[in-house]
């Protein structure tokens, strides 16, 4: 094989895996993405094969557990052993093959399964829900949802940021699909996280951290229960994660790239053929 020819194959080769990696985030955040939205349908079709006498035994204990907790401090979700241990009944209430429900925020595009607890594997597969603090069914009660920011692989919470006051999130757990409206914003110290009044007021926060990629701050976002969603809202969030324009632009230029490195090559190989052919 010519020199030529060798040097063309390495330089294509290099680009590839330029473009791959270039490609890595955005493609990873995009296949978990859908990944987040398929574990959430998962769950609201297996609470639909759930029988009524059932349902209504899951609302009753998670009344039950909201209506003991009343007081306890409460955990930074980013610091290891801070706060309360876990309730001997927590993982037991409202968990539906490890799923306590969903959260779509409309206004950002966020879709993600909410689980039991704060733990570094479950927040890299979700939304968390703070131990310590009530269930989010619309009731008396303060419940904090956490999720990460700035993970490479997954778009979580980075958008958190961008809400504003009256935007709406959506909250499903069992069969019906909580709105709550943003009333308060505000950025604190981890330190100042265990003060923070989670007594009563039919609220959810939710919870990251900030800035992007410091971390060294907590961003709280307050919504207030507003109402239980109609059947019409919940069937608007019922979508699937649209492909990024970035990943299309990413691809469409790798592929470009590809065609056009494939072309030349091929040209030269027969133009050196041809040279060949007429020395001969």
């Amino acid at each position: 094989m010519p020199k030529v020819a060798k040097s063309k194959i390495v330089i294509v080769f290099i680009i590839i895996l330029g473009l791959c990696i270039m490609a890595y985030p955005f493609v990873a955040s995009w296949y978990n993405n859908r990944h987040f939205v398929s574990v959430g349908n998962t769950y609201t079709s297996k609470v639909t094969g759930l029988n009524e006498e059932m349902i209504e035994s899951e609302w009753h204990k998670a009344t039950d557990y909201n209506n003991s907790l009343r007081g306890d401090p409460v955990k930074d979700p980013f610091i290891p052993g801070s706060g309360r241990a876990l309730p001997d009944n927590y993982l037991e209430v409202l968990n539906i093959d490890g799923v306590m429900g969903k959260i779509q925020i409309p206004t950002i595009n966020v879709d993600l399964p909410l689980y039991h607890g704060t733990s570094d594997e479950v927040l890299k597969k979700g939304v968390g829900h703070i131990e310590g603090t009530t269930f989010p069914i619309g009731d008396d009660g303060h419940a904090l949802l956490t999720g990460h920011t700035g993970l490479p692989s997954a778009k979580m919470f980075d958008d958190l940021i961008k809400l504003e006051p009256g935007d709406e999130f959506f909250i499903t757990i069992l069969d019906q699909t909580f709105v709550y409206q943003v009333d308060d914003i505000k950025t604190i110290l981890p330190e100042e996280f265990s003060a923070y009044d989670i007594n009563g007021g039919y609220f959810v926060t939710l919870v990251t951290c900030t800035p992007y990629g410091i971390n060294s701050h907590r961003l709280l976002v307050r919504g207030k229960f507003s109402r239980i969603a109609v059947e019409e809202e919940v069937k608007a969030q019922e979508k699937e994660e649209p492909i990024t324009l970035w990943l299309i632009i990413a691809i469409s230029v790798a592929l470009l790239l590809l065609l056009i490195i494939i072309i030349k090559v091929t040209r030269r190989k027969r133009h050196l053929k041809r040279l060949g052919g007429e020395d001969e």
